[in-house]
């Protein structure tokens, strides 16, 4: 393989890494979020039921 072809392969292999850990990272942020907001939730019912 010539030089360049192999700085293209490295180069593509670096940004599906990147890509793929900003996607898993994006993903995990959304369902953080999303737990955090139903504990939220079960917290403030969780008190209208003491009152």
């Amino acid at each position: 393989m010539s030089q360049p072809g192999l700085v293209l392969l490295a180069g593509g292999c670096v940004c599906v890494c990147v890509w793929m850990w900003v996607w898993v990272l994006g993903r995990g942020a959304a369902t953080n979020r999303a737990l955090n907001h139903q504990q939220q939730r079960s917290r403030l019912d969780q008190r209208r039921r003491a009152r």
